[in-house]
Order: structure tokens, then C-alpha cells, then sequence
């Protein structure tokens, strides 16, 4: 088989789109450590500013930091399952001109916003809120002030 001018440019392409995923990738991971930090250091700042009472604003700024992160985290997610689905859809045309079997391409179509909503590489936000919901409920019963 002799590769075609196309196809160069297409593996190319797909380099190309595999390095922006990477890169998407890493700022994912930075985004997880940021709202570790955010939310540490706005909790830390509103109960001294509390005079180190506890409010109930913690527990629902909390919610707020911890939803703005997942947000942002979800977008590089879509962006990220986006890209891959580029990269087999551009393979799959290198595939059908040298008459080989497609690749399936799981990465297009209805399913792509539940999965990015829905993964466990977003499991720390659950992880996060959860713990906000039960300090809040010991909060709320008064098993810490």
C-alpha cells in the first residue's frame, strides 16, 4: 500500500487532535487541584471572617465553589470525548479508502453529554459534596458548632 497525500495529512490531524486532548487532559487535572485549593482557602477566609463560628453560608458557598469546578470540569470533559471522536472519524476515513473495518465510534451522538456529566473522573466533586452534606446534617443536629 502506498500512503497518499491525504493520508499523511490525516495522521496529522489525528496527531494533532491527540495532543490537544492531552492537553485538555492535564488542565482537567489542574482544575481538580484548583477547587480543592479554592474551596480550602474561601472556607478558611469566611470563618475567620466568622470569627470561627460556623454559618450555614460554609455549607452552601461550598456548593457553589464545588458546582462552578464541575462545570468547568465537565467542559473540558465534552471537549476531550469531542476530540477523540474526531480522531476516529478521521481514521475511519484512512480506514474506508484502503477498504479496512471502520472503527465504532463511541464518541459521537446523544450519549456524549451524559457521559460528560455522568464519569468518574468527576468523582472528587461527589466525593466533595457529599462531605459538605454531612457536615452540614451534623450541623444542623447540632453535633458541631
Amino acid at each position: 500500500m502506498h500512503e497518499t497525500l491525504q493520508d499523511k495529512l490525516d495522521w496529522q490531524t489525528i496527531d494533532q487532535l491527540h495532543n490537544a486532548t492531552l492537553q485538555i487532559s492535564k488542565q482537567s487535572f489542574e482544575i481538580k487541584k484548583l477547587c480543592v485549593v479554592v474551596l480550602v482557602s474561601v472556607l478558611t477566609l469566611i470563618l475567620k471572617l466568622l470569627e470561627n463560628q460556623l454559618d450555614l453560608s460554609l455549607f452552601f458557598i461550598s456548593v457553589i465553589i464545588i458546582s462552578i469546578f464541575y462545570f468547568l470540569d465537565c467542559l473540558t470533559y465534552y471537549y476531550q470525548d469531542k476530540l477523540r471522536g474526531l480522531m476516529i472519524t478521521t481514521e475511519n476515513k484512512i480506514r474506508e479508502r484502503y477498504e479496512v473495518e471502520l472503527r465504532e465510534n463511541k464518541h459521537e451522538g446523544e450519549t456524549r453529554l451524559f457521559r460528560t456529566v455522568i464519569n468518574l473522573s468527576h468523582s472528587i466533586y461527589l466525593i466533595l459534596l457529599m462531605l459538605d452534606i454531612v457536615f452540614l446534617c451534623l450541623f444542623l443536629i447540632k453535633w458541631i458548632e
